[in-house]
């Protein structure tokens, strides 16, 4: 099957999203704000990465979403890991 250029598009920016989400698990945070920074649609990005995170949540338990989204509401922010340090984990 032959995709458009529309298409291919979407592949392309689906897998910047997944790379997102990857970074984020992995707690690269500078690498995921320098990949959505260098995406010629981080809004797309954004919303994609956004589903992929719905999609997982569905798959988890949800007392323990609602106790995480508690714990991280009353926490607020984690501090910023330098990326020296997370190039080292």
């Amino acid at each position: 099957m032959q995709h458009n250029a529309s298409q291919r598009t979407n592949d392309g920016l689906w897998i910047e999203a997944v790379a997102l989400f990857r970074a984020a698990q992995e707690s690269k945070h500078h690498e995921a704000q320098s990949l959505l920074g260098s995406s010629t649609d981080p809004a797309t990005v954004v919303r994609y990465f956004l589903r992929l995170v719905g999609i997982y949540c569905r798959g988890e338990n949800p007392t323990k979403l609602e106790r995480f989204a508690s714990a991280a509401h009353r926490a607020g922010p984690p501090p910023e890991t330098p990326p020296s340090l997370m190039s080292s984990l």
